[in-house]
């Protein structure tokens, strides 16, 4: 199980150690973990294939990438708030000052 869900081999073993430890059984090796995990059967799961979408602006896939576009070039201050009814104004020139200082919680240093 531990190595399922993406634990190493080292913390495999040490969970196997410590039960076997609890029933009264030698530990096993890191070697034995490793030989076990490669004798098991692999089971290998294929995606279906699907349809990309259509090239719908209504499609809720198109909504959603738009949304998310437009989302980014506020924070990169490309589009702007204009104050008038809490929206925000497509097609203005871009801010290229706010492109060359972008806010600080995009500064990583």
């Amino acid at each position: 199980d531990s190595l399922e869900v993406g634990l190493s081999f080292n913390w495999a073993q040490k969970k196997v150690n410590y039960y076997r430890h609890e029933e009264g059984h030698d530990p096993v090796s890191y070697s034995a973990i490793v030989g076990c995990f490669n004798r098991m059967a692999k089971k290998v799961y294929h995606a279906d294939k699907k349809g990309m979408g259509t090239e719908s602006t209504e499609a809720v896939w198109s909504i959603a990438r738009y949304r998310w576009c437009k989302q980014l070039l506020i924070r990169l201050g490309v589009i702007i708030y204009d104050g008038n009814d809490g929206k925000y104004e497509d097609g203005l020139e871009p801010n290229l000052e706010g492109m060359a200082n972008p806010p600080d919680y995009f500064n990583t240093e």
